[in-house]
């Protein structure tokens, strides 16, 4: 399913899940 989403999305989405998604980010 987060395959068909956009990079963004499927951070911002991650991000609701596990913070970590921010960390990866520069």
């Amino acid at each position: 399913m987060l395959s068909k989403l956009p990079r963004y999305l499927q951070c911002h989405y991650l991000t609701k899940l596990a913070s970590s998604c921010a960390a990866r980010l520069p």
